[in-house]
């Protein structure tokens, strides 16, 4: 998204604000955004990452949770590389409660 373009999910949001004269994106951040929101985002966008059973994983789960998810992921998937991406890869849908 860093060519400037606005995602088709918010032309109609951005277009309502500025007495309908619409508003630029990072603007909207700072409007609507918030520090603690912010400092949330970081744990998802820039997680810390450990070692754990010779695969690199984000720290969001505990180490039981990524024993428990591995299970099934390893016999399913070809390579380390594959199973690292499987199991800190994010879906940016899901980062949000689906009410909001």
């Amino acid at each position: 998204m860093g060519d400037g373009k606005i995602p088709q999910s918010m032309v109609a949001e951005l277009a309502g604000w500025n007495n309908g004269n619409g508003i630029d994106l990072a603007s909207w951040v700072g409007c609507e955004g918030n520090f603690r929101h912010a400092i949330g985002y970081t744990q998802v966008f820039w997680p810390q990452f450990i070692m754990h059973k010779g695969y690199v994983f984000k720290t969001l789960s505990t180490l039981e949770a990524l024993d428990t998810s591995l299970l099934g992921i390893e016999e399913n998937c070809q390579s380390r590389a594959e199973i690292e991406w499987v199991m800190n890869h994010i879906h940016i849908r899901d980062i949000q409660h689906y009410g909001c």
